[in-house]
Protein backbone atom coordinates (compact mmCIF):
# COMPACT_ATOMS: atom_id res chain seq x y z
CA UNK A 1 0.00 0.00 0.00
CA UNK A 2 1.21 3.22 -0.88
CA UNK A 3 0.74 6.44 1.21
CA UNK A 4 0.94 9.54 0.45
CA UNK A 5 0.82 13.16 2.45
CA UNK A 6 -0.27 16.47 1.03
CA UNK A 7 0.69 19.48 2.46
CA UNK A 8 -0.54 23.35 2.40
CA UNK A 9 1.48 25.74 2.47
CA UNK A 10 1.21 29.36 3.70
CA UNK A 11 4.15 31.41 2.18
CA UNK A 12 4.54 34.93 3.07
CA UNK A 13 3.91 37.82 0.87
CA UNK A 14 7.63 38.59 0.31
CA UNK A 15 7.75 34.71 -0.31
CA UNK A 16 4.82 34.40 -2.96
CA UNK A 17 6.52 37.96 -4.64
CA UNK A 18 9.99 36.17 -5.25
CA UNK A 19 8.48 32.96 -6.23
CA UNK A 20 6.66 34.82 -8.78
CA UNK A 21 9.68 36.64 -9.99
CA UNK A 22 11.44 33.30 -10.25
CA UNK A 23 8.79 31.33 -12.03
CA UNK A 24 8.37 34.78 -14.39
CA UNK A 25 12.20 34.44 -15.01
CA UNK A 26 12.14 30.87 -15.84
CA UNK A 27 8.95 31.75 -18.36
CA UNK A 28 11.27 34.16 -19.73
CA UNK A 29 14.42 31.95 -20.27
CA UNK A 30 12.30 29.30 -21.64
CA UNK A 31 11.34 32.19 -24.43
CA UNK A 32 14.12 33.33 -25.09
CA UNK A 33 15.61 29.83 -25.77
CA UNK A 34 13.23 28.54 -28.39
CA UNK A 35 13.53 31.75 -30.10
CA UNK A 36 17.10 31.13 -30.02
CA UNK A 37 16.52 27.35 -31.31
CA UNK A 38 14.13 28.64 -33.71
CA UNK A 39 16.43 31.10 -35.21
CA UNK A 40 19.60 28.73 -35.17
CA UNK A 41 17.17 26.16 -36.88
CA UNK A 42 16.12 28.62 -39.99
CA UNK A 43 19.52 29.80 -40.45
CA UNK A 44 21.62 26.82 -40.73
CA UNK A 45 19.45 24.05 -39.54
CA UNK A 46 21.20 23.63 -36.51
CA UNK A 47 19.82 22.33 -33.31
CA UNK A 48 20.48 23.79 -30.41
CA UNK A 49 22.14 20.80 -28.02
CA UNK A 50 22.02 21.28 -24.06
CA UNK A 51 25.26 22.25 -23.77
CA UNK A 52 25.15 25.01 -26.34
CA UNK A 53 21.51 25.92 -24.17
CA UNK A 54 23.26 26.23 -20.86
CA UNK A 55 26.13 28.40 -22.39
CA UNK A 56 23.50 30.58 -23.99
CA UNK A 57 21.95 30.62 -20.17
CA UNK A 58 25.58 31.53 -19.27
CA UNK A 59 25.72 34.44 -21.75
CA UNK A 60 22.16 35.66 -20.34
CA UNK A 61 22.85 35.74 -17.08
CA UNK A 62 25.67 37.84 -17.79
CA UNK A 63 24.23 40.03 -20.02
CA UNK A 64 20.81 40.45 -17.97
CA UNK A 65 21.74 40.33 -13.97
CA UNK A 66 18.06 40.15 -12.98
CA UNK A 67 18.79 36.18 -13.64
CA UNK A 68 21.01 35.98 -11.13
CA UNK A 69 18.59 35.96 -8.66
CA UNK A 70 17.14 32.79 -9.95
CA UNK A 71 19.35 29.54 -9.15
CA UNK A 72 21.61 27.99 -11.66
CA UNK A 73 20.06 24.54 -11.49
CA UNK A 74 16.83 26.05 -12.22
CA UNK A 75 17.82 27.54 -15.47
CA UNK A 76 19.90 24.83 -16.51
CA UNK A 77 16.59 22.08 -15.82
CA UNK A 78 14.69 24.65 -18.07
CA UNK A 79 17.17 24.15 -20.54
CA UNK A 80 17.08 20.71 -20.12
CA UNK A 81 13.30 20.54 -20.89
CA UNK A 82 13.45 22.37 -23.67
CA UNK A 83 16.09 20.13 -25.11
CA UNK A 84 14.10 17.16 -24.48
CA UNK A 85 11.14 18.59 -26.41
CA UNK A 86 13.61 19.72 -28.96
CA UNK A 87 14.46 16.09 -29.95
Amino acid sequence: MKKTFKYRCYPSEKQVKRLSMQMFLAKTIYNQLLEEAKKRYREKHETLSNFDMNNLVKKIKEEQPVYKKVYSQVLQNVSDRLSKVEH
